[in-house]
């Protein structure tokens, strides 16, 4: 499931696709791996390194981060996640990571730096972050690298894979809000 989520990126960003809007075969690819990850989930639990494996793991987390047309299994995830770690399996990385991915997608200020986004200045920075001052702490607690070597590393990654910032800020800004409303994640 993450070789062909891969697969397809890859070919789309090649082409220019993937950077226009969500493409259909790309959230189709995210849509159908989720449906197959929440089975396995009902059958075993969170799939932590324990009972799959790190790569599995890792591989499950992608998956999750992917399905960003289902608030309802992100969510749930995360709660998953959130037992895994209090059980002593967990991943406070991934926590991080999906915990900031809902908060973008629900358009509030995230905890840990770890979503970024277009801005006013045509650059790739971080989203709105809640205690701005503490965030490389947070970082730190979560293992995960200072928010200001992410940000760097995320504007070079940008920069080769030849994305271009959105023609105008306010429509990049009120396309996503529409999204996140038509797929439900506001109100």
């Amino acid at each position: 499931m993450r070789d062909h989520d891969l697969a397809v990126r890859e070919r789309l960003a090649k082409s220019g696709e993937l950077f226009k809007t969500y493409h259909a075969e790309m959230e189709q690819v995210h849509v159908a791996n989720a449906q197959r990850l929440h089975a396995i989930i009902a059958e075993i639990g969170w799939p932590d390194e324990e009972k799959v494996g790190p790569e599995a793991n890792e591989a499950a987390f992608l998956i999750v981060q992917h399905g960003i047309s289902l608030p309802g299994f992100q969510r749930a995830c995360l709660r998953e996640i959130e037992a895994a770690i209090r059980a002593g399996k967990g991943s406070k990385r991934h926590y991080a990571f999906l915990y900031d991915r809902i908060c973008f997608n629900e358009r509030r200020p995230q905890r840990f730096g770890t979503q970024h986004d277009w801005d006013a200045n045509d650059e790739m920075s971080p989203w709105i972050i809640e205690d701005a001052a503490g965030v490389n702490e947070r970082r730190k607690e979560y293992g995960l690298n200072p928010l200001e070597e992410e940000t760097a590393a995320i504007r070079e990654g940008v920069r080769q894979s030849g994305e271009r910032a959105p023609k105008a800020f306010a429509g990049r800004q009120k396309e996503v809000e529409n999204w996140a409303r038509e797929k439900g994640w506001l109100k």
